[in-house]
């Protein structure tokens, strides 16, 4: 699965907190790059142990996410915003990922 989300990342005092509002996902660095770095992992880890748990697919119409519609047009992007491109490999059942192989 291969996952692009928008991310904003913020200075607080000295260090930097990158969130994922689409997933109420957040996380801290002592850089921008760092809390993107963080913020990463915590998007493979939520989406992983959703998928092991079997809520995956409910999560991310929860959030928002399902198939392309013709005729949507595009939301408006919030100043600052960065759009992340996460792969996330996953276990089909019973066989292992050509990634992990």
């Amino acid at each position: 699965i291969d996952f692009k989300l928008a991310v904003f990342v913020k200075r607080r005092r000295k260090w930097y907190l990158a969130v994922c509002p689409i997933l109420d996902l957040a996380a801290q660095g002592s850089t921008a790059e760092g809390a993107i770095a963080s913020l990463r992992n915590a998007v493979r880890g939520f989406v992983a142990d959703c998928f092991e748990r079997g809520v995956l697919d409910e999560v991310m119409k929860n959030a928002g996410f399902g198939p392309p519609v013709s005729g949507v047009t595009r939301v408006r992007e919030r100043r600052g915003t960065r759009f992340l491109r996460i792969p996330i490999p996953l276990l089909q059942r019973g066989r292992r990922s050509f990634q992990q192989a």
